[in-house]
C-alpha cells in the first residue's frame, strides 16, 4: 500500500512538474497569455466533449437496462447469458460508471487537439473573397467548415459507439435473441436501436450536405497536376446533384427509422436503408464515372478548361503568384561587340564569390578561436552598409560547441560553458590573395565595422541543452593572451532557481537531481532552456510555421536572430495543395535537418510571410512583427490571442534594414510557378509549358539547387536590389526555360515583386547542369582541375550564379581546394561563361576580363582591403609628389600591421597617412592643380569619419591583406 501509494504521488508530482516548468518558461518570455489561452481551450474541450460522450454513452445504456424484458426466455442462450447477468449484478453501477468514464477521457483527450480548429472557427475573420461555385466567403472554408466536419465526426463517433454499447446490453439481457425461439428483438428494444440508427442517418444526411462544400477542397488526381484542388466537370454536373440527392434520400429513411418507434417494425427503414446504399453506389459511383467516360474524356480541354481556369486564379492568388511579372527574354546578347559590356557587369550584380554553403570550415579554421566555439555548417547572407554603400556580407556567430570542452562535466556543460561569443562577418564578393575571407568583423572579442554591440550569445542554432547562469558559479566569457576572462549572466532570461519547488519541479522535468541539490546554485541563479530561435519562436506562437532558416543580424547594439513565419491553411477553396516538407527540400536541407522547416500543417494551399520575428541572443527575448497587414488568418490569430503580435509600425529602421524575402516561402512559390506562370487553361491542359526546379549541378546529390540570395539588377529595374534568385529548365531537359528572382529589399515599394523572364522554346539556351558539364568537358579547364586535385586534395564548386545581362545569362560559379594539409576549402579559382565564351581564372576581375575580351574601363578606387591602389595625379610639384609617396609607405604600413595584427602600429600609420594626404591637399590646392579641395583627387583613402576602428582598412573595412 505505501509503495502504490509513493508511485501514484510521483506520477502525480512528475505531471505537476511538466504542467509547472511550462507555466514557469511562458511567464519568463512574457508570452503566460500564450499558455493560458491554450491550456484553458484545450480543458474546456476536454471537459465539454468528454461529458457529451460519457453522457451520450451512459444514458444508451442505462436506457437499455430500464427496458430489458421482466422475464427473459427459457433457452440454452439465455440460461448462459443468466450467469453473466449474475457476476455483473453486484458491480453495475460502477462498471457503467467505469466504461462512461473510459470513453468521456478518449473522447475528450481527442477534443482537446482540436483547440487551433475551435480557435479558429470562433474568431475567424472573413477573408473578403468569394468561391467561384457557391459564392461563399473563404472564410467558410477555412475556418468554418474543418469544425463542422469535426462536430460530424463526434457525432458519427457518440452515435456509433452508444449504438453498440446499447445492443451489447440489449442483448445481455435478453432484448436482443439470437438463437432463442419466438422475435429476435423486444420492441423496446427495437425502438431504441431504431432510434440511435435513425440518428446515425441523419448525420449521414449532414455528412452528404457538408460533402457539397468540400468538393470546393477536395482533391483528385488530375493530369494537369497531382494535387489539384477543385471542381472539376464531373464534380459540377455529377457528383454536386448525387449529393443533394443522397442528402434528401439519407432524411426519408431517417425519417423511417424514427417512425419505427410507432410501427415497431423494420420493414421500412430496412427497405429505406437498403435504397440509400444502391443510390450511393449508383448515383455517387457509377453516375459520375458514366460522366468523366463520355462527356468529359472525348472533349477534355473544353469541359475542363472553365473549372481550371479558376484553379488557376485560386492557386495564384492563395500563394501569392497573382502578381508575378513574366517577361519574354531572348536568352542571347543583343550587344555584337562584347567588350563593351564589361563596365556593365558591376551595375547589374554584385556577384557574390563567398559561397556560405562552404565557407563555413574556413570561419571555424581561422576565427573558432577556441575549440568550444564553433560556426554553423551553412553561414548566412545579409547586406551591411560599409562607407554609405551596402555590402552583401556572410555572417556567422561564434556559437558554443559542448563538445569541444575537454572535461566533460556536470558543472563545465551546464555552468562554466554556457555562451558563444561575437559575430564573424566577409564580404560575400571578394577574398584575400589565399583565398580565404576578407572579414569585415573578426578576433575575440570581435572587432570590425560592426562598432561596439553585445557579443555574448546565450541563444542560438547550437545551443540544444539549457544552462544555469547567474548564481555563484562564474562562467567562462572569453579566453585571450591574458587566459581566461570570466563573468556572470547580467539578463532577467530564464527561470529563477531560488525557490525549491522551482528546483524540484526542473530536477524532475530534465531528470538531474543535482539541480535539486547542487551547491553551484543559489541566488540569482536562472535556469535558460528551449534556446534555439525556432523553437523559442514555435513555443511562443503555436499557430505559425517557422521557416527553416533563422539567420543572425547585429541591430541596435544588439545580436538579434531573425525568424520568418507562415500562416497556413488547408481550406482555400480551388486552390492547389502542396506538401511543404517536400516543396522546401534541396540540396541544403538534405544535408542539414537545422534548415527544415518547422510546419504546423504539411500539406496546405494557402501561405503568407506574416511574421516576422526576433530573437534576443543575449536575453533570449521574442518579439513577433506583422509583416502581411491583410492576411485574414493572422488577423484571426491575432483575434484569439491578442497582444502577441506587434504592428508592423513597431519594426524599428535598423531591423527593417536585414530583413529579406525569406528562402521557405521563395521556394513553395517557385515550385508552384513551376506550371502556374501560365494563365491560360488550354495551355495549362496541354502540359506544353511545364518547367521544373533543376538539380544542383555542383554536386551528385539529386536534390534541387537551392535559391541564392545576391544583389542585382533585373532587366527592368534602374538600380540593384537585394534579391533571391533561381533558375527552371523544362520538365524533363536541361536547358533553360526562365530564370526568376524576387525583390528581396524589405521597407521598398518593390518588395516582394516577382520577376520571371522566360526564355523563348525556339531555341535553347543552356541551363545549370549543361554549363557545370560545359565547365567539366572543356580540355583547358579540365586539365586545370585536375592539377588542382593532385595530391589529396580536393575540389568543390561554390554557388552557381546566374545573372541576366544584355539579353544574355551570365553564369559564374567559384571554385574551392581543400587539402594539401588544409582542413578548410580556399577560393582558388573562378569560372565564368557568357555567349559561349568561358573562363577559368584566379579572380572574378581577371575572368570577366576573358570572357568579356576587355578590361573594365573605370579605375578601380583604393579598395578597403588593401587591393590595388591608382596612381597619384599627374602633377609637377615635387611636395605634392613627395607627399604622395609618404602616403603610400603609410599606407602599406597600415596593411602590414594588419596582417600581424598590431593595433599600434596601425594606429600610427594611420596618423601618418592623414598627415601625408593633409600635406598633399596644401601643396597640390597652393599650385592650383588640384582645385579647392581640401585632399586629392585620387590616392590612398583618408581616415573614415568617426575614425578608423581597430581591424578596419582606411576605408573602414577591416581586412588581413589585399583583395582576391
Amino acid at each position: 500500500m505505501t509503495l502504490g501509494v509513493l508511485a501514484v504521488l510521483g506520477m502525480a508530482f512528475t505531471m505537476f512538474a511538466g504542467f509547472w516548468t511550462d507555466w514557469l518558461w511562458y511567464r519568463s518570455v512574457n508570452y503566460s497569455s500564450v499558455f493560458t489561452t491554450t491550456l484553458w481551450t484545450k480543458i474546456g474541450l476536454f471537459f465539454v466533449f468528454g461529458l457529451l460522450m460519457a453522457l451520450a454513452v451512459g444514458f444508451n445504456i442505462w436506457l437499455a437496462h430500464r427496458l430489458r424484458p421482466p422475464l427473459s426466455a427459457m433457452s440454452m442462450e439465455q440460461q448462459s447469458l443468466d450467469r453473466y447477468r449474475m457476476g455483473i449484478a453486484p458491480y453495475k453501477k460502477w462498471l457503467l460508471l467505469a466504461i462512461t468514464a473510459l470513453v468521456g477521457l478518449i473522447a475528450g483527450a481527442s477534443a482537446s487537439s482540436q483547440w487551433r480548429t475551435w480557435l479558429m472557427w470562433v474568431n475567424g475573420v472573413s477573408f473578403g473573397q468569394k468561391d467561384p461555385q457557391f459564392h461563399l466567403d473563404v472564410s467558410f472554408f477555412a475556418f468554418d467548415l474543418p469544425w463542422y466536419r469535426f462536430l460530424l465526426g463526434f457525432g458519427f463517433a457518440a452515435t456509433i459507439i452508444s449504438l453498440i454499447a446499447a445492443a451489447l446490453t440489449h442483448y445481455l439481457y435478453g432484448g436482443l435473441r439470437v438463437t432463442s425461439p419466438g422475435a429476435r428483438a423486444t420492441a423496446a428494444a427495437t425502438g431504441h436501436l431504431s432510434v440511435l440508427l435513425g440518428i446515425f442517418v441523419a448525420l449521414k444526411a449532414v455528412a452528404y450536405w457538408l460533402d457539397r462544400y468540400g468538393l470546393a477542397v477536395k482533391s483528385s488526381d488530375f493530369k494537369a497536376t497531382d494535387n489539384w484542388t477543385g471542381l472539376r466537370y464531373v464534380d459540377a454536373n455529377a457528383y454536386l446533384p448525387a449529393k443533394t440527392i443522397l442528402f434528401c434520400i439519407a432524411v426519408i429513411c431517417a425519417l423511417l427509422f424514427f417512425a419505427t418507434l410507432w410501427r415497431r417494425t423494420w420493414q421500412l427503414p430496412v427497405i429505406g436503408f437498403g435504397l440509400m446504399v444502391l443510390s450511393a453506389i449508383l448515383i455517387g459511383g457509377l453516375y459520375p464515372a458514366i460522366v468523366q467516360k463520355f462527356q468529359v474524356q472525348p472533349n477534355e480541354q473544353a469541359k475542363e478548361a472553365p473549372y481550371v481556369a479558376k484553379n488557376l486564379k485560386a492557386t495564384r492568388e492563395a500563394y501569392g503568384i497573382d502578381g508575378t511579372q513574366v517577361t519574354e527574354y531572348s536568352g542571347t546578347s543583343k550587344t555584337q561587340d562584347k567588350t563593351t559590356l564589361r563596365d556593365d557587369v558591376a551595375g547589374t550584380a554584385s556577384i557574390r564569390i563567398m559561397d556560405p554553403n562552404i565557407v563555413s570550415p574556413t570561419f571555424q579554421q581561422l576565427q573558432q578561436m577556441r575549440k568550444y566555439y564553433a560556426f554553423p555548417n551553412n553561414l548566412d547572407v545579409d547586406r551591411y552598409s560599409v562607407n554609405g554603400a551596402d555590402q552583401d556580407t556572410v555572417i556567422g556567430l561564434r556559437e558554443l560547441n559542448l563538445a569541444g570542452v575537454d572535461k566533460q562535466n556536470w558543472i563545465n556543460n551546464h555552468f562554466r560553458y554556457t555562451h558563444g561569443y561575437g559575430v564573424v562577418a566577409a564580404k560575400g564578393t571578394t577574398g584575400d590573395p589565399e583565398g580565404r575571407p576578407a572579414f569585415t568583423e573578426s578576433n575575440l572579442p570581435s572587432q570590425g565595422v560592426l562598432g561596439q554591440y553585445e557579443q555574448r550569445i546565450y541563444y542560438g542554432e547550437k545551443t540544444t541543452t539549457y544552462s544555469i547562469v547567474g548564481g555563484p558559479q562564474k562562467e567562462i566569457d572569453y579566453s585571450d593572451d591574458e587566459g581566461e576572462k570570466t563573468t556572470s549572466y547580467k539578463g532577467d532570461s530564464g527561470v529563477n532557481l531560488s525557490n525549491a519547488v522551482n528546483r524540484a519541479a526542473y530536477a524532475v522535468a530534465f531528470g538531474e537531481p543535482q539541480i535539486l541539490y547542487s551547491g553551484a546554485i543559489g541566488e540569482g541563479s536562472r535556469i535558460l532552456y528551449n534556446r534555439t530561435p525556432k523553437e523559442r519562436v514555435e513555443a511562443v506562437a503555436p499557430w505559425l510555421t517557422i521557416d527553416g532558416d533563422a539567420y543572425p543580424a547585429v541591430v541596435g547594439k544588439r545580436i538579434q536572430w531573425i525568424v520568418d513565419a507562415y500562416t497556413t491553411t488547408n481550406g482555400y477553396p480551388y486552390a492547389s495543395r502542396t506538401t511543404l516538407g517536400d516543396t522546401t527540400a534541396d540540396s541544403l536541407t538534405a544535408t542539414n535537418d537545422n534548415r527544415a522547416v518547422v510546419a504546423q500543417q504539411n500539406q496546405v494551399n494557402y501561405i503568407r510571410n506574416s511574421v516576422k520575428a526576433t530573437v534576443d541572443a543575449y536575453t533570449g527575448e521574442v518579439k513577433l512583427y506583422q509583416w502581411d497587414t491583410q492576411d485574414p488568418v493572422l488577423k484571426t490569430w491575432m483575434k484569439a490571442f491578442p497582444g502577441t503580435v506587434e504592428k508592423k509600425t513597431a519594426i524599428s529602421s535598423d531591423l527593417m534594414a536585414h530583413l529579406r524575402y525569406p528562402q521557405d516561402l521563395f521556394k513553395v512559390q517557385r515550385e508552384l510557378l513551376t506550371r502556374y506562370h501560365v494563365k491560360d487553361a488550354t495551355t495549362f491542359l496541354s502540359g506544353s509549358e511545364v518547367w521544373q526546379v533543376p538539380d544542383d549541378p555542383t554536386n551528385k546529390s539529386g536534390d534541387a539547387v537551392p535559391p541564392y540570395y545576391l544583389s542585382m539588377r533585373m532587366p527592368d529595374q534602374k538600380a540593384q536590389a537585394f534579391s533571391l534568385t533561381t533558375t527552371f529548365t523544362p520538365n524533363g531537359r536541361d536547358n533553360l526555360s526562365a530564370f526568376m528572382a524576387v525583390d528581396s529589399e524589405a521597407g521598398t515599394p518593390g518588395y516582394g515583386k516577382i520577376r520571371v523572364l522566360k526564355l523563348p522554346t525556339s531555341t535553347t539556351v543552356d541551363g545549370p547542369k549543361q554549363v557545370q558539364s560545359q565547365f567539366n568537358s572543356e580540355q583547358d579547364i579540365a586539365e586545370s582541375i585536375r592539377l588542382l586535385r593532385g595530391g589529396d586534395s580536393e575540389v568543390e564548386y561554390g554557388n552557381l550564379l546566374t545573372v541576366p545581362l544584355d539579353g544574355g545569362l551570365l553564369y559564374v560559379e567559384p571554385v574551392y581546394v581543400r587539402g594539401g594539409g588544409l582542413k578548410y576549402p580556399l577560393l582558388r579559382k573562378v569560372l565564368v561563361t557568357y555567349g559561349g565564351v568561358t573562363a577559368f581564372e584566379n579572380t572574378l576581375d581577371e575572368a570577366l576580363d576573358k570572357v568579356f575580351g576587355a578590361a573594365a574601363s573605370t579605375p578601380k578606387p583604393p579598395s578597403d582591403d588593401g587591393g590595388t591602389t591608382p596612381p597619384p595625379p599627374p602633377t609637377g610639384n615635387t611636395t605634392v609628389q613627395e607627399a604622395l609617396k609618404d602616403a603610400q609607405e603609410a599606407f602599406n604600413a597600415g596593411q602590414e600591421a594588419l596582417k600581424k595584427p598590431d593595433w599600434d602600429a596601425y594606429a600610427k600609420a594611420q596618423k601618418e597617412l592623414e598627415a601625408a594626404l593633409q600635406r598633399a591637399a596644401q601643396a597640390q590646392a597652393g599650385t592650383g592643380t588640384g582645385g579647392t579641395s581640401d585632399k586629392p583627387a585620387a590616392g590612398p583613402s583618408p581616415k573614415p569619419s568617426g575614425g578608423a576602428t581597430p581591424g578596419s582598412s582606411p576605408s573602414g573595412s577591416p581586412s588581413s591583406s589585399p583583395s582576391g
